[in-house]
């Protein structure tokens, strides 16, 4: 609850339909007024309600542990897309996300040959939007790329943009970065590693994993669900135009 005020800078960027799943924390005793009370989460979403299917998860005890892949599910199971993108609510889309997604999973559905690997099974591809970082709030300092173009002068003059956690880390090295600047074509992610972790467009069906509620607070909660992906046969495909950047 306390990142809903993240929604306003984050939701106009995206046109479409939204599954949102939000904790309260419990108080520290049953007497004690709510953390956040029922008004304050009304009148945060009061502006919402029309574009977003909304589950509010109330903690059971004080202290406890952020149960984030319940959180992840109790949303995914809302989503009334046929494709969804998991995303958090500091991760800005970038402009057009969903035509520029729409328009490569329907060339996947036609021509599905790439690189000699034949995709038949739509249900079992992820495609990767690569993650970068503000350093500071894009919205203030006008440096918000409404464009790869943009994007990538961006991040070559180093100015304010980074990929996120890193150009050297494990969680999303494995995109390749430096061949995603230069395509204007989906690729397929080659060089797996176990800890990659990218954000991803799934197709919503029946068989669709979903995360594993043991893992609570922080730590390897998304990333188990990558790799169960991984084991469940799915196929890493990036996509050339659309990317998340995180938000300070």
């Amino acid at each position: 609850a306390d990142r809903l005020y993240m929604l306003k800078d984050v939701l106009p960027y995206w046109d479409g339909p939204v599954s949102i799943a939000i904790y309260i924390p419990a108080s520290e005793s049953p007497s004690d007024k709510p953390i956040y009370d029922d008004e304050y989460i009304i009148h945060k979403l009061k502006n919402l309600a029309q574009r977003c299917e909304m589950t509010i998860l109330y903690g059971t005890f004080y202290m406890e542990k952020y149960p984030i892949n319940t959180l992840r599910n109790h949303a995914i199971r809302r989503v009334q897309s046929e494709y969804l993108l998991l995303s958090d609510s500091n991760l800005l889309p970038s402009f057009n996300f969903q035509r520029h997604a729409k328009t490569e999973i329907n060339l996947l559905k036609f021509v599905v040959d790439l690189d000699d690997h034949t995709y038949t099974d739509m249900d079992r591809i992820a495609f990767v939007a690569p993650a970068f970082e503000y350093l500071k709030t894009p919205f203030k300092s006008k440096n918000l790329a409404k464009s790869k173009v943009e994007l990538k002068k961006l991040y070559k003059t180093k100015s304010d943009i980074r990929i996120y956690n890193g150009a050297g880390s494990d969680k999303h090295k494995a995109t390749d970065y430096e061949f995603w600047f230069e395509t204007s074509h989906s690729y397929e992610v080659t060089d797996y590693q176990i800890k990659y972790e990218p954000y991803v467009v799934l197709r919503k069906h029946s068989q669709l994993p979903l995360y594993d509620e043991r893992f609570v607070g922080y730590g390897m909660n998304k990333v188990s669900y990558l790799m169960e992906l991984k084991a469940a046969g799915y196929t890493f495909i990036v996509l050339p135009n659309c990317w998340v950047s995180h938000i300070p």
